[in-house]
């Protein structure tokens, strides 16, 4: 196996071993998504809370793995797990015995409580949004990171538009008579080339028996797109 080959075996290897170990975080997540917080409150809100670190360990570790495509995945699970964490606690359940007043004023310290949450989960898909657009990662983890976001009331990114660039066109030489002097070109918008004006009725002079055609062609154009 030469040098490049085995480099290529490297990345390939690197890779999957990422993919493998944000795989392996599935259970936690899947048992952070099932966790509810219900009476009794501070216990089962104890209890999703470190399950959402668990999920933010296993996320660190595939970033630092340093492989594209599973680091974004992994923020857009962690960024949706902080979030999560959020609305739950904004929208759980009162303490019963409470009148409609103190009910009302326990939601809006809930809602208080939150918002930091929700923050932190912004800035974690942010994050992962900002690193797939630099990375050129693309696919389904990046579409879950986009509508995440829009849940949580960030506008759409508005697609970069392409910048106009200059387009380099080749001369075409003039045409040659017999004697090795350009001969006027005819039909073209604004007059033809040896300074007549435009709308000269002057007719351009028929090449002569023999008259050499040297290096006629058609233009080429170059553009390159950049980002």
């Amino acid at each position: 196996m030469g040098p490049r080959a085995r480099e290529k075996a490297g990345e390939e290897g690197a890779a999957a071993a990422a993919e493998a170990h944000l795989a392996l975080g599935a259970r936690s997540f899947a048992d952070y998504r099932r966790q509810r917080i219900e009476p009794p409150l501070l216990r089962t809100l104890a209890r999703k809370v470190a399950l959402l670190q668990q999920v933010k360990k296993r996320a660190e570790e595939v970033v630092g793995m340093r492989q594209a495509a599973p680091a974004v995945c992994a923020l857009s699970q962690l960024g949706e797990a902080q979030a999560l964490l959020a609305r739950d606690i904004a929208h759980s359940p009162a303490p019963r015995g409470l009148t409609a007043n103190e009910r009302k004023l326990y939601r809006a310290q809930l809602d208080e409580k939150a918002q930091p949450l929700f923050a932190e989960a912004r800035e974690t898909l942010r994050g992962a949004r900002d690193r797939a657009i630099e990375l050129g990662v693309a696919g389904s983890c990046v579409a879950k990171v986009q509508a995440q976001l829009e849940k949580l009331g960030e506008p759409a990114t508005p697609r970069e538009a392409l910048p106009e660039m200059p387009v380099a066109t080749a001369q075409v030489p003039p045409l040659l008579d017999a004697d090795e002097r350009p001969v006027p070109r005819t039909g073209q918008a604004g007059g033809s080339e040896g300074g007549q004006a435009k709308g000269s009725a002057a007719p351009a002079a028929a090449p002569a028996a023999g008259t050499q055609i040297e290096g006629r062609g058609a233009g080429v154009s170059e553009a390159r797109l950049g980002r």
